[in-house]
């Protein structure tokens, strides 16, 4: 039986190859941006996290010049505010 040395890049690959091609091509640029030697231990939730937040602000052309916050981001950064206190 062939053990995979790499079994969380394999998931990664799986999952990219069922998006639409140019979409692949900006999470792999997206990942290797984030995802360097400086910045090599993130966990798979936090990089997730990051690659979605990324990949949405380009396709919506958000950056922090132009993001908006809203009522429910206050209300979630409060939460974990309580939560860590708690």
């Amino acid at each position: 039986m062939k053990k995979n040395l790499f079994p969380n890049l394999e998931l990664l690959i799986e999952i990219v190859l069922n998006f639409p091609h140019s979409n692949a091509e900006r999470i792999f640029a997206i990942v290797t941006d984030i995802k360097n030697k400086k910045r090599n231990r993130l966990s798979n939730h936090t990089l997730s996290a990051i690659c979605k937040i990324r990949l949405r602000f380009q396709t919506e052309n958000v950056n922090c010049t132009n993001f908006k916050v809203d009522f429910r981001h206050y209300n979630y950064i409060i939460q974990l505010i309580y939560i860590q206190d708690s």
